[in-house]
C-alpha cells in the first residue's frame, strides 16, 4: 500500500511539474508576437513589438509600412534590404520566393496573375497605387491596402540619364546625339496629361494601348505615385516622401518612426546599377532640357528640385541635384 501511495504521489508531482513547464513555454511564446511586416508574418522580439505598439510617442506608427517603387530611384536595393530580413516589399509581393531571392532581371512575369492586357501585367509593382487598385482583383491582393506608403523620388535630370542606361528601356551608347534623340523620342510620344488619361483607362479596365511608357512603367512622372488620380489628394505622406540624393540619411529616419531601424538596413552595394556610365546631365542639349522640364514640371515643383534652361556650368556654380526641401 505504501509503495502504491508513493507512486501516486510521484505521478501527481510529475504531472504538476509538466504543467508548470508547459505554462512557462506558452508564456514565452506569447511574449513574441506575429506581426505583419510588408504583407507577411514575421516574429519580432517582445521588446521591439512593445515599442511598435506603444502610443506614448507620436513618432511610433502602428500601421504596416509599404514601399511604392518608382523606376530608377534605388527601389531594387530597398526591396533586397527588406527581403534579407523576411519583409516583402514591391516586386517581392509578385515574384515567387526563389525568383525574388535572385536578381530581379531573371524574369519579368509576376506570379498568380490573369490580368487582362500586357500593360497591367508587366511589372505591376511599378504602377501607381491608385492604378493598381483597379487591377488588384487579378492578383492575390492589394499590398497597398491598409498600409502607410513610402516612396523615393529622384531629380528628373539624373533619373532620365539613369533611364537611358537602363538595360530594359534605354540604350548602351555613349554617343551624345543618341542620348538626346532617345530622350526626345521618349518624351514626345505622350504628354503628362495624355499619360494620366491612359493610366486612368488602365485602372478602369480599358487595358493598355501598347504605348512604351505605359507598358514598361519607366519615365512615369513621380507625382503619379504620390497623389491620387485627382492629382491633389496625397497617397504618400510628405514625411514618407524620401529623396534618392539623401537616401542614406532619410531612409533610417523613416524606419525609426516605424520601429524597423534595428533590422532593415541598406546594403553597401546597390542593386541594378548601370555600369560604365559616361554621359551625364551636362550632355543634355538645351532643347532636351526643356523637354524634361515640361514633362516632369510637377516633379520639380512638388519635390523641391531645381529647373534650369541648360547646363552651361563653366565658370559658374555646379548644379545641385539635391532637393531644396532636404
Amino acid at each position: 500500500m505504501r509503495v502504491l501511495l508513493r507512486q501516486m504521489i510521484g505521478f501527481a508531482l510529475g504531472f504538476a511539474l509538466l504543467n508548470i513547464l508547459l505554462g512557462i513555454s506558452n508564456l514565452h511564446r506569447s511574449s513574441r508576437g506575429n506581426h505583419t511586416c510588408g504583407g507577411i508574418n514575421c516574429d519580432i522580439p517582445a521588446a521591439e513589438a512593445e515599442r511598435s505598439s506603444s502610443s506614448s510617442s507620436g513618432s511610433i506608427h502602428r500601421r504596416r509600412l509599404e514601399f511604392v517603387h518608382v523606376t530608377k530611384t534605388g527601389g531594387s536595393t530597398i526591396e533586397r534590404a527588406a527581403l534579407s530580413v523576411g519583409v516583402r516589399w514591391g516586386a517581392c509581393h509578385f515574384y515567387d520566393e526563389d525568383i525574388c531571392d535572385t536578381p530581379f532581371a531573371s524574369s519579368d512575369t509576376p506570379r498568380n496573375t490573369t490580368v487582362k492586357g500586357k500593360d497591367g501585367g508587366e511589372s505591376p509593382w511599378h504602377l501607381p497605387p491608385w492604378v493598381f487598385e483597379g487591377l488588384a482583383k487579378y492578383f492575390k491582393g492589394n499590398p497597398y491596402e491598409g498600409a502607410d506608403l513610402f516612396i523615393v523620388t529622384r531629380n528628373p535630370y539624373s533619373r532620365v540619364i539613369s533611364e537611358y542606361y537602363c538595360p530594359w528601356v534605354g540604350k548602351r551608347s555613349d554617343d551624345v546625339k543618341v542620348l538626346n534623340h532617345w530622350v526626345e523620342e521618349m518624351l514626345r510620344k505622350v504628354n503628362p496629361e495624355g499619360l494620366h488619361r491612359k493610366l486612368e483607362g488602365l485602372r478602369d479596365g480599358a487595358g493598355g494601348d501598347g504605348s512604351f511608357i505605359l507598358h514598361t512603367k519607366h519615365l512615369i512622372p513621380q507625382v503619379e505615385y504620390v497623389f491620387e488620380s485627382d492629382g491633389k489628394t496625397r497617397l504618400v505622406p510628405e514625411e514618407n516622401t524620401l529623396h534618392f540624393e539623401n537616401l542614406a540619411v532619410e531612409f533610417p529616419k523613416l524606419l525609426a518612426r516605424y520601429s524597423m531601424d534595428r533590422w532593415v538596413q541598406l546594403p553597401a552595394k546597390k542593386v541594378n546599377v548601370g555600369k560604365n556610365k559616361t554621359l551625364t546631365h551636362r550632355d543634355l542639349y538645351p532643347a532636351t532640357v526643356k523637354l524634361i522640364n515640361d514633362f516632369f514640371r510637377r516633379d520639380f515643383e512638388e519635390f523641391g528640385y531645381t529647373m534650369v534652361d541648360s547646363f552651361d556650368e563653366e565658370g559658374g556654380t555646379p548644379y545641385s541635384f539635391e532637393s531644396n526641401g532636404v
